[in-house]
């Protein structure tokens, strides 16, 4: 990363395919054509135009008090935004990037920067607006991890390698003495989005709001 970060135009041509995907991917992803990255207007119109398309954009780092935002903007209750975590890199896998190396990315995708800092800075204007139930709020949802951690979890994680050479991801594995009444609430926290995929589509097609 640090040699390529140096000096990436001597390794990106606009001759390979899709060559414009390698930077501002976030932005891309959400449409935007990554060719008018170097246009301040066209970043920021498209920025605000996200604004007005989504009433919530979600921070990975900040994926608890995310899910306290998202609770309150969907009525729903605690029980609705319980998860157990998977697929995360072991501590062993992590990165550890240079100042330089940080300063080389951000400028390589300066238009996701912007995209990134105008919706973290509007994921605390909305927690300021939620008020000084927030902080209890976050606590008792933590407080309630915890329990469902306890409660689903062996006392330790089982480290498996997966994927991407040996990169190592922290998997859990279902306690072995879960009684009959909390071991379908476990199965289903550990379900994989491409399962629960299934489960959405499946249900939508039963009630007729899609074609199969």
């Amino acid at each position: 990363m640090d040699m390529f970060f140096q000096k990436p135009h001597e390794y990106i041509s606009q001759r390979f395919y899709r060559w414009e995907t390698v930077f501002n991917h976030q932005l891309f992803d959400l449409g935007f054509d990554t060719k008018l990255s170097s246009s301040q207007d066209a970043v920021q119109f498209k920025i605000l135009q996200l604004s007005n398309d989504f009433d919530l954009v979600m921070i990975s780092e900040y994926f608890d008090e995310s899910l306290i935002l998202l609770k309150q903007l969907l009525c729903w209750d605690f029980e609705d935004i319980l998860y157990l975590s998977k697929n995360r890199r072991s501590s062993s896998s992590h990165y550890q990037m240079t100042s330089s190396l940080v300063s080389y990315v951000s400028q390589w995708n300066k238009a996701d920067m912007k995209l990134y800092n105008h919706f973290n800075k509007t994921l605390w204007l909305k927690i300021k607006q939620y008020g000084h139930y927030f902080v209890k709020d976050l606590s008792e949802f933590r407080s309630r991890l915890k329990v469902v951690n306890e409660k689903c979890i062996e006392g330790s994680r089982q480290i498996y390698k997966k994927r991407r050479g040996d990169t190592e991801f922290e998997e859990y594995e279902l306690r072995s003495d879960l009684p009959v009444s909390d071991l379908t609430f476990c199965q289903d926290l550990l379900k994989a989005h491409s399962d629960l995929y299934k489960l959405l589509k499946r249900d939508m097609i039963t009630r007729g709001s899609i074609r199969q």
